[in-house]
């Protein structure tokens, strides 16, 4: 019985999460905005279609207003600040888990070539680790993007006006 994995197979892998890390890293925070600016538009059309869902959106709308109302917008961008903050230590720590994982891979591949021999288990079992980890720390830092922009959209749409005029188009749809 020949071994689960060859050294080819790795460099498929090591590939495949690089590749995934790297398309992560490039679209995290583009698709984090192009979602924060849509989604109040198409929630507000979506809520329009039913009573359920206007009172389920209203009810949202208002939560959002009171949260925004009772605080100071220092607070609100104090807030908004450390929430991006966690967001680029995030990506910082996976970049780092990624570079550590390249190196290892490298010197692992390269020792295996060297002696002709397949990779071991606690050496894939290393890489698998490593590569999950810089996946799970883009996917964290691109929530943490996404609540620092959608509290920067809330502020903004409150100090607009825009908040409020929603919470007024729904109370005539429900009235």
């Amino acid at each position: 019985m020949g071994p689960l994995y060859t050294v080819s197979d790795m460099d498929k892998w090591s590939l495949l999460f690089g590749l995934t890390g790297v398309a992560a890293f490039l679209l995290a925070v583009p698709l984090a905005i192009t979602a924060n600016l849509l989604t109040p538009k198409v929630a507000s059309k979506w809520a329009a279609t039913s009573r359920a869902r206007t009172a389920r959106r209203l009810k949202y709308l208002e939560t959002r207003l009171s949260r925004l109302e009772h605080r100071s917008s220092k607070e609100l961008f104090a807030e908004m600040f450390f929430e991006g903050l966690i967001a680029v230590w995030s990506i910082t720590i996976a970049l780092i888990f990624g570079l550590v994982t390249l190196y290892a891979l490298g010197t692992i591949v390269a020792r295996d070539i060297h002696k002709n021999i397949p990779v071991a288990v606690a050496d894939k079992v290393f890489i698998y680790f490593f590569g999950l980890t810089v996946l799970f720390m883009f996917l964290f830092a691109t929530l943490h993007f996404r609540k620092s922009a959608l509290l920067a959209l809330d502020i903004r749409y409150f100090e607009c006006g825009g908040l409020q005029s929603e919470i007024q188009y729904l109370r005539t749809i429900v009235e």
